[in-house]
């Protein structure tokens, strides 16, 4: 979890209510950490990367597709 090693705390960062101390690009990349995090079955994402810089959405749109989830 990359996001995690340039957190602090990492595993132990508190996060506030909401997520009000994170950007809202870390809140997105960490909501769809804790998505895969579980290795589901179905990935259901409504444009889920739209506070994400382009690099960042492009890495993780390859990072999807080499799970082999089906894109609707």
């Amino acid at each position: 979890m990359k996001i995690l090693r340039l957190i602090p705390m990492r595993y132990q960062t508190i996060i506030s209510e909401g997520g009000s101390n994170l950007s809202g690009g870390k809140r997105q990349r960490l909501a769809l950490a804790r998505a895969l995090i579980g290795k589901p079955i179905y990935l259901v994402a409504r444009r889920g990367d739209c506070a994400l810089d382009t690099v960042t959405e492009r890495k993780i749109d390859d990072a999807i597709q080499q799970l082999n989830y089906t894109k609707l």
